[in-house]
């Protein structure tokens, strides 16, 4: 059992910022990267597919495939965070569910004088539904996702709806770029006192290297908790089948002196495993502040059904950029030509239900 003050006070929010600065909103359940992949690359607004439900939901409309992640955080003592997504693509763009779940273990209440007034619970969840779709001939993405937020403490709770908003866009075959406004909302009532929600907006670039390096930059700005962070990470593919991930952030913040805005803090580190076709294991570790020590994530992630890719590779951004540009320019078609000269016979049409069905006058097919 815990007190319960270094755990609402603190914990979070120093897991959430690598600089001790005051805290100026709330939410903190929604400042903590949830998944393992996300939180060793800094939680990017270029990630695409499911993880993109946490960070840039336009990100959803770049997968093929239908995925689901499940993600385990052990934080600060019996701190801990679960998360679970689930898209799928549609006629009408991606669609997405997530939740988020923080608890906290059992708390020791205490009065004014310091007496222990018994235990209590400290949880915090929150729901979302996004959507997503592709800018027909242009290399954007859209996505949009609404959220209800609750806090609960004892028997005290604030709740509340928010929103994200997500772009993203591809240039040329190697460099994708992203921008999100993530938690967009009206202030959160907690019994006597409001907070405000933590209002981040932020934007990323990926460069794709080529041999399995990419490379990833980052600047993101919480207005109402007046701190900017600025980070890089890279990840490694070897042979498609383990990647290595490390990212580094360097925080500003105007609530405390430059002095005591750290040089370099909030390194993190994972691998990712490809255990099965479809079927992914990431690990994401980060050392964390000195008094709350290490923090561990494990994230599983599924894909099932549609194309063999669920990223958006080579030629979907191919497909989707527009016309008369590089990206087409160039290129020579991959489907076979077939007619007179040639050993490829010509692609038969392939039969639907509808002229399955079809007869003519004397009970011919068609």
């Amino acid at each position: 059992m815990k007190n319960a003050n270094p755990v609402l006070a603190a914990a979070l929010i120093a897991l959430s910022y690598p600089c001790a600065v005051l805290a100026l909103d709330g939410g903190d359940i929604l400042k903590v990267p949830p998944t393992a992949r996300g939180l060793s690359l800094g939680g990017s607004e270029v990630c695409t597919g499911t993880e993109a439900l946490f960070y840039n939901p336009s990100g959803l409309a770049a997968a093929t495939r239908m995925g689901v992640s499940l993600s385990h955080a052990q934080l600060y003592e019996e701190t801990r965070l679960d998360s679970i997504g689930a898209s799928a693509p549609t006629a009408l763009g991606s669609l997405g569910v997530s939740a988020l779940l923080l608890t906290q273990g059992a708390l020791e209440g205490r009065d004014m004088d310091g007496r222990a007034t018994g235990s209590f619970l400290a949880v915090d969840r929150v729901v979302s539904v996004s959507w997503a779709a592709k800018v027909p001939r242009s290399p954007f993405r859209l996505g949009f996702t609404a959220k209800h937020l609750e806090q609960r403490i004892a028997d005290a709770k604030a709740q509340g709806m928010l929103a994200d908003l997500g772009l993203q866009a591809q240039v040329g075959s190697r460099l994708s770029v992203g921008a999100s406004a993530q938690n967009l909302g009206k202030r959160l009532q907690f019994l006597s006192e409001s907070f405000a929600p933590p209002l981040a907006v932020g934007v990323s670039a990926g460069l794709d290297l080529g041999g399995g390096l990419g490379l990833l930059a980052r600047v993101r700005h919480r207005p109402n908790a007046a701190l900017t962070e600025l980070g890089g990470g890279m990840e490694f593919s070897l042979g498609g089948v383990m990647a290595l991930r490390a990212s580094i952030e360097r925080p500003f913040s105007s609530a405390l002196p430059a002095s005591q805005n750290p040089l370099l803090s909030g390194f993190s580190g994972g691998v990712g495993l490809l255990a099965l076709k479809g079927t992914q294991l990431d690990y994401a570790f980060s050392p964390g502040v000195e008094a709350l020590g290490q923090t561990h994530r494990l994230t599983l992630r599924f894909e099932f059904g549609g194309a063999d890719d669920g990223l958006a590779g080579p030629r979907e951004r191919l497909r989707d950029a527009p016309r008369n540009t590089p990206a087409r320019r160039g290129v020579r078609s991959e489907r076979p030509r077939g007619g007179p000269g040639t050993d490829r016979p010509r692609k038969q049409k392939q039969a639907t239900w509808d002229n399955f069905w079809r007869r003519d006058g004397e009970g011919r097919p068609l």
